[in-house]
């Protein structure tokens, strides 16, 4: 009786495992053909507008009494986006061609900064 428990619990695991599998793969490849085509759209978007608002756009947000400001710089030929929070500023996202992808990693934090009650200027 035991010898059945336990061989129906394997094949209860190996058919679980097996079946899991197929569906993480059909998941997986439809993303990135939704992924590609859109930051190719997005990065010509954003390099029309001008080079010094890339390297020197920076934001405060404020709410209540915290203050928190958000800046992008131009760092060699790429960017950094630096982010301060309670008057000590850390490096959360550094780039090496431009500055579109350290300006969507601020678009990113201010969106939520928004949703959490903060006003950016």
């Amino acid at each position: 009786m035991r010898q059945w428990l336990v061989l129906a619990a394997i094949a209860t695991v190996v058919s679980v495992g097996c079946s899991h599998n197929p569906a993480k793969e059909e998941t997986k490849a439809p993303e990135p053909a939704k992924v590609a085509p859109t930051p190719t759209k997005a990065v010509p978007n954003k390099k029309p507008q001008p080079a010094n608002a890339e390297s020197q756009k920076s934001l405060t947000c404020t709410h209540k009494s915290d203050t928190r400001t958000l800046e992008v710089r131009t760092k060699d030929k790429g960017c950094e986006f630096a982010y301060t929070k309670g008057g000590k500023e850390s490096i959360v996202a550094t780039g090496q061609n431009g500055g579109a992808y350290c300006m969507k990693a601020q678009e990113k934090l201010e969106e939520k900064l928004k949703t959490a009650g903060y006003e950016c200027k």
